[in-house]
């Protein structure tokens, strides 16, 4: 063993019932109910084990909800376990082809119609029911996000409603709900299960879309016996112009105390703004603590503001959803980017396009020392010097971890187009994680002379970065560099960080099999090995070529941090499936956030 001296709003849309808002916002803290407060609490109901292929076994649970219990708690699920036999959905007429669902193809990004195949569908619907959202990693969710709205047939097993509301849920809990709500939109209302029925409820709260609900409640309600649809079928009679239904339906669930005396308001409030007639109610939030999908729905709908404290509380996918959202103020939306583009939501270019929209309404005397001014700075400063102030104002931004990797993200198109020169050498580590944080490979390598000959701690920093992202192998990876930059680690951010950090980078070298050594460096750095059901099912998949499973399994193994060894599986999964850039973009990513 090789011994080491450091081992040890819908709101204009609804008054004039002419636009559906259709776009991405909510979360809570993990979406076990569309449901409001007050509905009591019970276990979910139990889901059919997905049947795993012969030789394998599925992925270990996560501890999350089965799924978008649109059921009131406390009430039985009438969804019928997935079936394998004959549906008899099927026999309802469609001028529309279910079983090959998805609006990425091939030319469009999407990996093609074959990459779930050879995989039982039902157990690919079980895995995404154990996708606990948010994923640790950005590009692990960018290349599931790709996987799930690739084009693709109905598997082996599924049913194709039941298939594609699997997909729609876990980009809705991913943050993803203009996606989302393009899948649930390719299935013909007369083929929705129970299942997709509960999904595109989520989906279509999640949107801010109110008026989508009138389409799936007359039926819905039938069955299912949860609060939501009395709720829906009152707005909708009300957007209908039903008013004395609308009434009597809010009085009844009020009477009965079937809903929360807010909830009921949200939907009042929703019903006067479309009809234009009565009183709107008034919406008190300080009668509940807890933002969830109805609630955000209503309220994006009606143009009703969600306070701060709520929405911080939420689910991060809360704030890719407010980004996207019409409703939402350029303030919020702006507040919002950084943890959108940190979860893979949104990029950089998006990013820049918000403070572009803000500058346009900003007073121009405050502009310049505005965040959106000094990103401009960061592009067009007449000197190298003024960008570089600008461009370390905004890494500085940020409350958390998510906020500050955004704001690598933000600059990484001005970090790409900054002057590659010894007078900036110093700040070469930063300017590179940052281009590399939306792919700017080529600019980031351009660093690596001047860093070299520079030496030292910038030598070092750069030298990790450029080694992962190197497309040629031209860049050094071997034992002697990774010793020299674990020293100028432990001196610059201590030994206890330095360490994961090395894990990390020393896992990612072995997954990109940049040389052999590195698993003995594992074992010197005490990560255990990792031989489970997980590893086995992804190193299955990936050999396998199912670049399907293998995006789903990866985004399971990072569901709560960044585990070395799950980190070098991984990355040598996309390896051989064939996205080769996404895995090293993965491996700059973890050591860039850790």
């Amino acid at each position: 063993m090789r011994i080491h001296p450091w081992k040890a709003a819908l709101a204009a849309s609804v008054a004039t019932l002419a636009t559906v808002i259709a776009l991405p916002v909510i979360g809570q803290e993990a979406p076990k109910s569309i449901l409001p407060e007050g509905f009591d609490d019970a276990p979910p109901p139990p889901v059919a084990p997905a049947a795993p292929v012969p030789g394998t076994q599925p992925a270990a649970p996560a501890a999350t909800p089965e799924g978008p219990a649109i059921l009131a708690p406390g009430l039985a699920d009438t969804a019928p376990a997935i079936s394998v036999g004959p549906d008899p959905l099927l026999s309802a007429p469609t001028s529309r082809n279910v079983d090959f669902v998805g609006w990425l193809s091939p030319q469009a990004g999407g990996y093609g119609p074959n990459i779930f195949a050879g995989t039982n569908g039902r157990f690919l619907d079980g895995l995404l029911k154990r996708l606990d959202a948010p994923i640790s990693s950005r590009w692990v969710h960018i290349v599931l996000r790709r996987a799930l709205l690739s084009e693709v047939p109905t598997p082996a097993g599924a049913r194709p409603a039941d298939w594609v509301a699997e997909r729609a849920w876990a980009l809705v809990r991913m943050g993803e709900v203009d996606g989302a709500k393009r899948l649930v939109a390719a299935i013909p209302v007369d083929r929705y299960t129970p299942r997709l029925y509960a999904v595109a409820a989520q989906v279509h709260l999640a949107a801010g879309d109110a008026l989508g609900l009138c389409a799936l409640a007359p039926t819905a309600i039938t069955l299912s016996k949860e609060t939501l649809w009395p709720l829906a079928n009152g707005l909708c009679a009300a957007l209908e112009g039903d008013d004395l239904t609308a009434a009597t339906t809010f009085d009844g669930l009020r009477n009965r105390e079937a809903a929360s005396p807010f909830d009921i308001s949200l939907a009042e409030r929703l019903a006067t703004a479309a009809s234009g007639t009565g009183r709107a109610a008034n919406v008190e939030w300080n009668e509940v603590t807890k933002l969830n999908v109805y609630r955000f729905g209503l309220s994006a709908a009606g143009g009703v503001a969600i306070p701060e404290e709520l929405a911080a509380k939420a689910s991060p996918a809360v704030q890719a959803w407010l980004l996207r959202n019409p409703s939402t103020t350029l303030d919020r939306r702006l507040a919002a980017a950084p943890t959108a583009a940190a979860l893979g939501v949104s990029s950089a270019a998006e990013m820049v396009r918000v403070h572009s929209a803000y500058a346009a309404d900003m007073d121009p005397f405050a502009f310049e020392a505005s965040p959106s001014g000094r990103l401009r700075a960061a592009f067009v400063a007449r000197s190298a010097d003024d960008r570089m102030t600008a461009l370390r104002t905004l890494w500085a931004r940020g409350n958390n971890e998510r906020e500050r990797f955004g704001a690598k993200i933000l600059t990484a198109q001005a970090a790409a187009r900054f002057p590659v020169d010894d007078a900036h050498v110093e700040a070469a580590p930063e300017l590179v994680e940052s281009a590399l944080s939306a792919g700017y490979t080529n600019a980031a390598m351009r660093w690596w002379p001047l860093a070299d000959d520079e030496g030292g701690s910038v030598r070092d920093r750069v030298w990790a970065l450029v080694a992962l992202a190197d497309r040629t192998g031209s860049i050094p990876a071997d034992t002697g560099r990774f010793d020299d930059w674990f020293g100028s680690e432990k001196s610059r951010v201590g030994e206890k960080r330095a360490t994961y950090r090395a894990q990390l980078l020393a896992a990612a070298l072995s997954g990109l099999g940049r040389g052999s050594d590195w698993d003995e460096m594992l074992d010197d750095l005490e990560v255990a090995p990792l031989d489970n059901a997980w590893s086995r099912r992804l190193d299955a998949a990936a050999q396998g070529r199912r670049i399907g499973e293998v995006a789903i399994l990866a985004g399971i193994g990072l569901q709560r941090g960044v585990p070395p060894r799950h980190l070098q599986k991984i990355i040598a999964a996309y390896a051989r499936v064939g996205l080769q850039t996404e895995a090293r973009m993965l491996a700059v990513e973890a050591l860039t956030r850790a």
